[in-house]
C-alpha cells in the first residue's frame, strides 16, 4: 500500500497560519499517533491529510501517488470521528455497508464484508438496531467497522477514545490496534492522551506549535526526550533548572550545577556551558536515608499513599526547588511527611537539556 511522505506542507486556517512547512515520512503499515494538547495543529494535520483542508504549500504522498490537489473522496480513506458520525436512521449494518455501496460493490459482497467486520469488532447480532440503541463504546466499534471494511489504504482517527469512560477506552484501543496490525493499514492516530499514544503506536510525533517537537518509537520519547516540553508531556517529569560551565555533545556526560550540589548527568542534545535544564522522571529519583553519604539534602513535604506505589513532594535543602517522587513497593511507607532524607538522581537516568 505505502505510507504517507508529508513535504514542506504549510497549512491556514480562519485566515491564520496553522503548520508551516512541515515535514514526515510514516512507513507503510505503521501506527502512528500524532499527539500533543489543544491547539498544536494536529486535528488541523489529519484534516489536511484527508482533503478536507487544503495546503498553502507543500506535497502529501500516500505511497508514490502525490494526492495535494486530490479531493476527499478520490483519496482512498478510512476516517473514524470523535463523535463517530453514524447515520441516525440507518441500521448498523447499513452503516457499515455505506462506503462499500457507494463505491458499487455487489450485494453479496456487501453482505460478506459487512458481516465479517461487525463480527470482528464483536457487533455481530446487532445488525438491526440504529445507533441510538448502543452504547458509546459499541458507536465507536460501528464507525471502526465502517472505516476498516472498505479496505482504505489509509486510516486516519480523530481522537476516536476521548468519548469514552476509562474502562471502554482500554477495551476500545485494544480493538483498534489488533484489527489495524492484521490489516496492516497505514494509520494515523490523533489523541492528547499520553497513555493512548504510548499504548498503541509504532511511532509518535509531538506536536508544538504547528511543528513536530519530537519524534520516535515510544520508548525513545519517554526515555530520552529532547526537550523539557516532551518529558513533561509524556509522562510526568521534574524539570529543574541548573548550570553548567563546559560545553557537551549529544550523549556525553556533563557535570551540572543544582541548587547547592554538582550532579552528573547524560546530554540528550547538544549542550552549550551556561543556563540549562535537567530533567528527571518522578520515578527515577532515589530517596535514601539523611545519613547516607551521597544525594542532595531534602524535606519530604507531602506523601500520598497510592496502593500500589506512594508518592512525594521534596523539597531540596531548604530553599531550593520541589521534586516530585514516585516509588513502589511496602518498603518505602516509613518515610512520613517532615521526614530528612537524601536525595539521589541517577546519571543514567537524569538528563539534560538547553534552557
Amino acid at each position: 500500500m505505502g505510507g504517507i511522505s508529508i513535504g514542506g506542507v504549510s497549512v491556514s486556517y480562519a485566515g491564520n497560519r496553522i503548520i508551516e512547512k512541515l515535514s514526515l515520512t510514516i512507513k507503510d503499515g505503521a501506527f502512528f499517533t500524532l499527539l500533543g494538547p489543544s491547539g498544536c495543529g494536529k486535528t488541523t494535520l489529519l484534516r489536511t491529510l484527508a482533503g478536507f483542508l487544503p495546503v498553502d504549500a507543500g506535497e502529501i504522498l500516500f505511497g508514490n501517488t502525490d494526492v495535494t490537489l486530490w479531493p476527499a473522496h478520490k483519496r482512498d480513506i478510512g476516517m473514524v470521528f470523535q463523535d463517530y458520525a453514524l447515520f441516525p436512521d440507518k441500521t448498523v449494518f447499513d452503516n457499515v455497508a455505506y462506503g462499500l455501496r457507494a463505491r458499487k460493490r455487489d450485494e453479496t459482497t456487501i453482505r460478506a464484508r459487512t458481516g465479517e467486520y461487525l463480527e470482528r469488532v464483536g457487533l455481530s447480532g446487532f445488525e438491526s438496531r440504529r445507533p441510538a440503541e448502543l452504547s458509546g463504546g459499541q458507536r465507536q466499534r460501528v464507525a471502526l467497522a465502517r472505516a476498516l471494511v472498505i479496505a482504505p489504504q489509509v486510516l486516519l482517527m480523530d481522537e476516536p477514545l476521548s468519548n469514552l469512560d476509562a474502562k471502554l477506552r482500554v477495551q476500545v484501543r485494544e480493538t483498534i490496534r489488533d484489527l489495524q496490525k492484521e490489516a496492516a493499514i497505514t494509520t494515523v492516530f490523533v489523541t492528547h492522551d499520553q497513555e493512548e499514544a504510548l499504548a498503541l503506536s509504532d511511532a509518535i510525533g509531538l506536536m508544538r506549535a504547528g511543528q513536530i517537537e519530537q519524534m520516535g518509537p515510544p520508548v525513545e520519547i519517554y526515555s530520552t526526550p529532547v526537550s523539557a516540553y516532551v518529558a513533561d508531556f509524556v509522562g510526568a517529569a521534574n524539570v529543574i533548572a541548573a548550570t553548567t560551565q563546559a560545553h557537551a555533545g549529544k550523549g556525553a556526560d556533563v557535570e551540572v550545577q543544582l541548587a547547592s550540589a554538582r550532579i552528573v548527568a547524560r546530554a540528550v542534545t547538544d549542550v552549550p556551558a551556561g543556563s540549562v535544564q535537567v530533567l528527571a522522571r518522578q520515578e527515577d529519583v532515589e530517596l535514601h536515608a539523611p545519613d547516607t553519604g551521597s544525594g542532595i539534602p531534602g524535606t519530604v513535604l507531602r506523601r500520598q499513599y497510592l496502593g500500589s506505589r506512594t508518592h512525594y513532594k521534596v523539597r531540596f535543602e531548604s530553599d531550593g526547588p520541589v521534586l516530585s517522587v514516585e516509588r513502589t513497593g511496602l518498603d518505602h511507607g516509613s518515610i512520613q511527611e517532615g521526614a530528612a532524607v537524601r536525595v539521589v538522581l541517577d546519571k543514567a537516568r537524569t538528563l539534560v537539556v538547553p534552557r
